[in-house]
């Protein structure tokens, strides 16, 4: 469906374009000649070129919304494909566990600035896909990725089932090799004895975040009123 909406809109963008530039042009050689010319497109019997500048600017107008609209059904069909031409030869995958390696900035093996096809490799197909974004909502995870470069550009991390999302099956790794889950039920003071001092502190309208630097990375957290952790941001700094 969307590959039709695409090639669809694709050819109507182009009439309506030639449209847009052709009728005026013929309105202006009608009006300051003795000849009736009409618009014809393929095999057309011709489109009536219109009499009067109100009724030209009428039916500019009327083109020009109507261009408006399939460019926007364009884009949006096109881009869909481009999503899922990146991932449509990706595995799938049954991963249970989102695991933190502080030290080297990964999760699941993945790094920060990354290719793309770690993530596939790791993580497989996601359940969605936008510009900017994998999206594993079964595990509450979205890997964040540039659409220019296509490599990891971050992590965000879902620690309360909401909007589409399963809570994270999350833990860290900790500086002694073992692990420690986290979970919604987990606070400001258990997220400072992992990551230390924020650097920085603000407040929201459901809650607040704080921000943990590193020398090539930072994990913002949010937390709900009652301080309990709400989702997790890692990028690179």
């Amino acid at each position: 469906m969307r590959i039709f909406l695409s090639a669809f809109s694709e050819l109507f963008i182009k009439l309506l374009g030639f449209s847009i530039l052709g009728i005026p042009i013929l309105f202006i050689i009608n009006e300051f000649t003795n000849l009736n010319l009409s618009l014809k497109i393929g095999h057309s019997t011709g489109i009536a070129i219109p009499n009067n500048w109100t009724d030209l600017a009428g039916v500019e107008t009327i083109l020009l919304v109507l261009f408006l609209i399939c460019l926007i059904i364009y884009k949006v069909t096109s881009k869909s494909k481009v999503n899922h031409d990146l991932t449509k030869d990706w595995p799938t995958k049954a991963v249970m566990h989102c695991n933190f390696e502080i030290t080297n900035y990964s999760i699941n093996g993945v790094t920060l600035k990354a290719s793309l096809d770690s993530v596939a490799k790791n993580f497989g197909i996601p359940q969605q896909i936008t510009d900017h974004k994998l999206i594993y909502p079964n595990i509450g995870l979205d890997i964040l990725y540039t659409s220019e470069t296509k490599i990891v550009a971050g992590f965000m991390i879902h620690f309360i089932a909401e909007n589409g999302y399963k809570a994270a099956p999350f833990r860290a790794k900790l500086n002694d090799g073992s692990w420690q889950n986290l979970t919604n039920k987990d606070d400001q003071q258990m997220m400072r004895s992992l990551l230390g001092t924020p650097t920085d502190t603000k407040s929201l309208k459901d809650g607040f975040s704080e921000t943990f630097v590193w020398e090539n990375a930072k994990i913002q957290v949010f937390y709900t009123p009652s301080t309990q952790l709400r989702y997790l941001i890692f990028t690179s700094n």
